[in-house]
């Protein structure tokens, strides 16, 4: 392998000196490697016979998707076909796909009328008396779940309490679950892979396994609240290429092709098609220390607020809030209770935290003086909006106003201080609570009052004080918005640690959900489901009423036959159980024309319609009633979209004026928007080639794509916005508005669902596809809140008493799995660990070592100063040992004075460097209590065709060689890396690394150039603002160098051009990322070393714009 790397030159005179800090560099100027070679060595028989044989004819069905697709025009495409292109081009040959009927093409293989078959399992394959070669794509079995699901899932064999779902003929998988569901509930085996998942969806099912090709099925089906949350180790399908029996030569020609088939080009097919393996799944990463720490805490006290509405506050004797939904999804991550302490004084709270009566403040504002006695969490959990509020006929319009009134504010909390502090001559009356606050300005105690603006709205609405109206004083400035974190106890660090990981795990969309759901709880949406008489009058008074609607939007409306139709249509008809007026509408042509009609005063009410700033100034909105998730179709071939904003330049189709335009355009500048005059001249577009995309809700893509386009376009994305659709009334007209939200009022769940389903029923019945995803998604939407509390309620009680069951097992297992003496895993809690990494090293060849780390003369701390000094040695060892850790290491006690680190997706270089951190950091433990002590650090990396024994055995020689050579010392179990450590390189640019254009070369060569600089300045201990500026300028340059690649390869035509700019994108946020953290002290110089040399040098400058070479040359 050639060495890219030459000693830097640190000259004293005419000698070159050893700086000690490279070995703290080495393990990140990994070697770099050529762009692979698809030549391979061939025999003079192999090559003959691939002479002779130019064309090979693999045969497959059609129903397993997405290994073939076949399209409506009948070419081929898939997962096989753009392996076996590569195949072809390593061999030289040309694979012809031909789809048929499984049996028909296992038949045709045996008559030799085929030649392979592209994908079946292996032992399938050897009953048939075919020769097989392994798929060099990874295949590997996953447990999917719903995104809002209210378990926690954690590893292997963890289906204890679940229902599971699979598909019955994936055998595999029906065997391990008849292994492992022994004595849990029975699993339900379904006809296809979408029945899997529609019983997951509909609640028939709480996870499904199947395989990574199955979230194929998801985009395709637009099941978009289902993920992947756990990859089945050990569970293999063990697919394999299989040929006909006489063809023994090409199987040895294929297992060569397959031996060298390139890493990168496998999970780029896999990410085109399917869900990758290198995709991050939603898994919260406890360490040992917190996973204690639940475990001894399985019941965490929570502030309930009696009046801050809507995040939190007391209802009849009930916790409820924005706050308190937030905390029991948390508890539900955490596998936690959570207990909330209601109806105290806020002070009052505050002593309870400082004494730990008290575990969580969900929001609080951030003080001097709090932060004596509380650690503030690291997000902010809402956003605390002030206000203020007056009573009525007082002129107060400007802060003089305020100099000789009296403000209500309660006692203590953030806005108690920040008056005094900003305002200490306003006369202030202190209260226990913002409600009490109101009700002084009502009655006459005061003249004004300082809180919350949606808990002013609130108490004024909630206790009719008509007297009391929210004001502005001009100069009095308020903090209008303020952050508010969550708040633990002075050095409570791990569960400030859990709480930041937990929230960390909430998907955006959970928390939308939860903002949509309360932030029109708060005011302003009148609760009664009756008319007044005042509203009444107005009805009878008004006669008929006008709509404007979107005349093209099915299935939520249109207007055919002069008609209103679809879902909205549906929804006004059950609103006449208590709007009794004849209702028309108003014609138009597009919905453009209906906005300005509505502009113009034509209507007095758009039935379907989002609530925007800009409309504002001509509506007033409803409560919403619908809500749809908005979504990315595209052409049926555009590969699997895992991330949106990778899609740079790409041209995406919205409705012109539709609400959503803009605040896409601001979340995704990297996209181009197109306006479009309707979603039939969107969808069009794009079925022609002449847009990538076009969005819109759900509904209405399924709907169209089913009636118009099936075969050529899907739904290929979710974005995170979910569409909230309310009535939107003439601004003014407050009565209509009050009358239309208690029709929505009246709305029963049985109204939603069968609306929903009479217009999905309608449209759908061609197949299961789109009924399943339109009716589980808005079927689930509209209505689960309402099944929640009915199903929550039969089995509140069944479901504390399995959640008291499995903490218990919980605390079981983890002591069954830990160390009594250091908390850390045991030996017999690392097996499975040990086993897995194995398992993957062998599946895809991901690098993993194990550090034997020994402390050194341990015998002699016994013998003189006993065992309990001994034991405490230990602890203070694991205790420093713990940090250091990274988040995909597992420290293990090993045995005695013996500890074993498992350090996954770690090469030896990496492996050997960390050592050598943990032996500095052990070396420098200095205590009064304790004698000082050293360790000796043996270090191996996993090869295939070993097992553990030998693994362990060649990791335990590394250690003796440690101690051999005088102890606190790190040896590997390779003399050529320990040579490396000794000799650090330097980066160096050579001839066979040219593209061909004078350009790239050019500015690749420079990147060598400044990135040896910086690394210069890293060695020399430059001062790190100059560190800084050197890393934004080396990003600047690559961000500039891309652009110029990027245009060029447009010029070529080069046709990997937009993933390899989506490559760009990837790189230029994570440098980004990496330079804000080294500023923030969270990283040091190795990552931004590593960032440069192995991901922007070694990955993608000298292999991936490798594929681009022979396009420029």
């Amino acid at each position: 392998m050639d060495r890219m790397f030459r000693s830097p030159s640190t000259i004293t005179g005419s000698t070159w000196t050893y700086h000690p800090t490279f070995p703290l560099l080495l393990a990140f100027f990994l070697i770099l490697v050529s762009a692979p070679s698809l030549a391979l060595t061939l025999t003079d028989e192999e090559q003959r016979w691939l002479d002779t044989h130019p064309e090979i004819r693999v045969g497959e069905t059609a129903h397993f998707q997405p290994l073939l697709i076949q399209r409506p025009d009948n070419s081929l495409q898939g997962i096989l076909p753009d392996t076996f292109d590569i195949l072809g081009r390593q061999l030289g040959v040309r694979f012809v796909f031909e789809a048929d009927d499984w049996s028909r093409v296992l038949d045709r293989v045996k008559s030799r009328q085929l030649d392979i078959v592209g994908a079946m399992n292996h032992e399938t394959a050897q009953g048939l008396g075919f020769h097989s070669v392994p798929s060099p794509i990874n295949f590997s079995t996953l447990v999917f779940a719903h995104k809002n699901r209210n378990f926690v899932y954690d590893g292997d064999r963890s289906f204890k309490g679940l229902r599971v779902a699979y598909h019955r003929d994936k055998r595999h998988i029906q065997r391990y679950l008849e292994k492992h569901l022994d004595g849990g509930l029975p699993p339900l085996a379904t006809d296809t892979t979408e029945q899997a998942f529609y019983a997951l969806v509909s609640g028939q099912a709480d996870v499904v396994v199947g395989m990574n090709l199955d979230s194929y099925h998801l985009t395709r089906n637009s099941i978009l609240e289902v993920e992947p949350i756990h990859v089945l180790s050990g569970l293999d399908p063990n697919s394999v290429i299989a040929l006909r029996e006489d063809y023994g030569i090409l199987a040895g020609i294929l297992n060569k092709a397959v031996a060298e088939f390139p890493l990168k080009e496998s999970e780029r097919i896999l990410s085109r098609w399917t869900w990758s393996q290198q995709a991050p799944m939603p898994r919260i990463q406890y360490n040992a220390e917190e996973k204690a720490y639940l475990a001894a805490h399985p019941v965490l006290r929570v502030q309930n607020l009696t009046t801050f509405p809507p995040f939190n506050y007391n209802d009849g004797g009930e916790p409820v809030g924005y706050s308190i939904d937030y905390m029991n999804l948390m508890g539900t991550l955490m596998g936690v209770r959570i207990e909330y302490v209601s109806h105290r004084p806020w002070h009052e709270y505050l002593e309870m935290l400082k004494t730990g009566e008290l575990d969580v403040i969900p929001h609080i504002a951030v003080t001097d003086e709090r932060r004596e006695f509380i650690d503030f969490t690291p997000f902010n959990h809402v956003e605390y909006t002030s206000a203020l509020a007056v009573r009525r006929g007082q002129q107060i319009a400007r802060q003089e106003d305020l100099q000789n009134k009296v403000i209500a504010v309660a006692k203590k909390t953030f806005l108690h201080a920040y008056l005094a502090n900003n305002y200490p001559n306003q006369a202030l009356l202190l209260t226990a609570s913002t409600s009490d606050a109101v009700k002084a300005v009502a009655s006459g105690k005061a003249d004004a009052v300082i809180g919350s603006l949606p808990a002013l709205n609130y108490y004024i609405e909630k206790l009719w004080l008509s007297n009391v109206e929210v004001a502005e004083a001009e100069g009095f400035d308020l903090p209008v918005k303020t952050q508010l974190p969550m708040g633990v106890a002075k050095g409570n660090t791990l569960l400030k640690s859990i709480l930041t990981k937990t929230a960390a795990a909430i998907s955006y969309r959970q928390v939308s959900e939860l903002k949509r759901k309360w932030m029109h709880a708060d005011a302003g949406h009148a609760e009664q489901k009756d008319l007044n008489p005042q509203e009444r009058a107005y009805l009878a008074d008004k006669g008929r009423l006008t709509l404007c609607i979107d005349p093209s939007w099915m299935p939520l409306e249109a207007l055919e036959n002069g008609k209103h139709t679809g879902i909205a249509a549906d929804f006004f008809t059950r609103f006449k159980r208590l709007i009794d007026l004849p209702m028309e509408v108003r014609a138009t042509n597009s919905w453009q024309e209906s906005l300005q009609a509505g502009r113009n005063g034509e209507c007095d009410l758009f039935p379907l319609i989002m609530d925007t700033p800009q409309r504002r100034s001509f509506l007033s909105f409803t409560q919403p009633y619908l809500q749809t998730p908005l979504v990315l179709t595209t052409a049926v071939e555009a590969p699997f979209i895992s991330d949106i904003s990778g899609l740079k330049g790409k041209t995406v189709g919205v409705v012109k004026d539709y609400a959503f335009g803009g605040s896409l355009q601001r979340r995704f500048p990297e996209l181009k928007f197109i306006e479009v005059k309707d979603i039939a001249d969107g969808l069009q577009r794009v079925a022609n080639g002449t847009l990538f995309g076009y969005a819109d809700s759900l509904v209405s893509a399924g709907y169209w794509i089913q009636d118009n386009y099936i075969g050529q376009l899907k739904v290929s994305a979710e974005f995170e916005e979910t569409w909230a659709l309310s009535v939107g009334v003439r601004k003014g007209d407050q009565l209509l508005r009050a009358i239309f939200d208690k029709a929505i009022n009246q709305l029963t769940p049985d109204d939603h669902h069968d609306i929903v389903n009479h217009w999905i029923s309608f449209k759908y019945q061609k197949g299961i596809d789109w009924r399943m995803t339109l009716a589980s998604l808005l079927s689930v939407v509209i209505l689960f809140s309402a099944i929640l509390v009915w199903y929550g309620r039969i089995n509140r009680k069944l479901r504390e008493e399995v959640q008291l069951r499995q903490r218990a097992e919980n605390q079981a297992l983890l002591l069954a799995n830990t160390d009594q003496l250091t908390g850390l895993l045991n030996r017999h809690a690392s097996e499975s660990l040990l086993n897995q990494e194995m398992a993957r090293r062998r599946r895809a060849n991901s690098p993993v070592c194990i550090l034997l780390l020994d402390i050194d003369h341990f015998k002699s701390v016994n013998d003189h100063f006993g065992h309990r000094v001994g034991d405490e040695v230990l602890k203070l060892l694991s205790q420093r040992l713990v940090p250091l850790m990274r988040e995909t290491d597992h420290l293990v006690r090993w045995g005695g004075e013996e500890f074993l680190i498992l350090a996954s997706d770690t090469p030896l270089e990496r492996a050997v460097h960390l050592a050598e951190k943990l032996r500095r950091a052990v070396e420098a433990i200095h205590t009064d209590e304790l004698p000082r002590f050293t360790v000796s650090i043996g270090v191996a990396e996993f090869e295939l065709g070993q097992n553990f024994n030998q693994w362990y055995e060649t990791a335990d020689k590394a250690l003796y060689q440690a101690k051999a050579s005088g102890r606190n010392r790190v040896h590997p179990d390779r003399a050529e890396v320990d040579l490396r450590v000794q000799n650090p390189m330097r980066l160096q640019w050579k001839n066979e690394y040219s593209s061909g254009s004078d350009a790239v070369d050019g500015q690749h060569q420079h990147l060598f150039e400044e990135a040896n600089r910086m690394i210069e300045l890293m060695v020399e201990g430059a001062d790190k603002a100059q560190v800084t500026t050197q890393i934004g300028q080396l990003l600047e340059f690559i961000e500039e160098h891309f652009r110029d690649e990027e245009r060029l390869l447009e010029e070529v035509g080069y046709p990997e051009a937009n993933t390899h700019a989506n490559e760009h994108q990837v790189l230029i946020r994570r440098g980004y990322e990496l330079l804000s953290d080294f500023n923030r002290g969270l990283i040091d110089n190795n990552r931004i070393i590593y960032y440069l040399t192995q991901e922007v040098i070694t990955n993608h400058l000298l292999i991936s714009d490798a594929r681009f070479f022979a396009w420029v040359r």
